[in-house]
């Protein structure tokens, strides 16, 4: 089985190559080129004669349409984008480019060149914008920023594709997931690095309740959802929902400093973090059947372990 994975690199493409390695699949990642290093996530699959880079711009049509064509994959993992929330509001037609335009180029070229193979497009929980809790596959799109607003229609794409052409296209609305794999900007991050160097930090909305999982939990899932008999759109939230002031405490704990000495607390003015929100996985766990998932603390012992050693 050959998978081709835009975005190898990055903390859900890095984590879908060991998957499919391990399960015997041959690999093809594609990256984007970068002034700095981007092979920390896959360096260990360098030199494993199944693992394959690829460079290339999901953005232009024409390279991604070749290597398609070369790779003729059975299965297509999307996992290049721009997931910065805050990021979006400040170049969103950067965001529609580098979410929709991409969608359209795979699913273009997938259509024309490899027709029955299997592919993933990710799509994310803010596409709910602030819809009451639990929310699942039938509960109403509000988007509330430029990145939730590209995931709709990448969702909406993916869906023509399959519903005009026949494809085998599953959508997955992804709820919060991390992992050491990604960088220092994200919410867990920010908390754990705080707790580990010392170095304070000002936290929005402490308060607020938030769903967080492990990446490769997560991964796992969108790979069972891959081997179905039937493509279908799932809510994929494998994870625990707490408060950021209880992520706090416990980070502060496993360090043994004093939260006050790391932490200040103060209010957003973005609108769209002003709902708690988690998800209903019921329809992918009846499909897939239960998964086990990594007990939160055990994620923040991971990414304090990250910052201690990066000190």
């Amino acid at each position: 089985m050959r998978a081709l994975i835009s975005g190898v690199c990055g903390q859900d493409g890095s984590y879908l190559a060991d998957i499919l390695l391990e399960k015997g699949y041959e690999v093809y990642g594609v990256y984007r080129h970068s002034s700095k290093d981007p092979f920390d996530n896959v360096r260990h699959n360098i030199g494993n004669p199944n693992f394959h880079l690829i460079q290339g711009d999901v953005t232009d049509a024409l390279c991604l349409d070749e290597i398609i064509r070369k790779v003729d994959p059975h299965q297509i993992y999307h996992e290049a984008d721009q997931d910065n929330v805050d990021w979006s509001f400040l170049h969103p037609a950067y965001q529609m480019d580098v979410t929709v335009k991409a969608v359209s180029n795979l699913l273009t070229s997938v259509c024309r060149h490899c027709p029955s193979a299997r592919v993933f497009i990710p799509c994310s929980s803010t596409m709910f914008g602030d819809a009451p809790a639990p929310q699942t596959e039938e509960t109403p799109f509000n988007p509330r920023s430029p990145y939730a607003c590209a995931k709709v229609a990448a969702y909406h794409l993916a869906r023509m594709y399959r519903q005009n052409h026949g494809m085998f296209i599953c959508t997955g609305i992804l709820y919060n997931h991390d992992s050491p794999r990604r960088n220092g900007s994200y919410l867990l991050h920010k908390i754990c690095k705080a707790a580990a160097t010392g170095v304070p930090v000002a936290m929005f909305d402490v308060g607020q309740d938030v769903t967080i999982g492990y990446a490769k939990d997560y991964m796992e899932c969108v790979y069972d959802l891959m081997q179905l008999s039937t493509p279908n759109d799932y809510v994929v939230c494998n994870a625990y929902t707490t408060s950021i002031r209880q992520l706090i405490r416990n980070a502060c704990f496993l360090v043994n400093v004093a939260p006050d000495t790391c932490f200040t607390a103060t209010e957003s003015t973005m609108p769209y973090r002003s709902a708690t929100v988690y998800g209903s996985s019921r329809r992918l766990f009846d499909a897939i059947g239960p998964k086990d998932k990594l007990c939160i603390v055990s994620l923040l012992e991971m990414l304090i372990q990250k910052y201690r050693s990066n000190s």
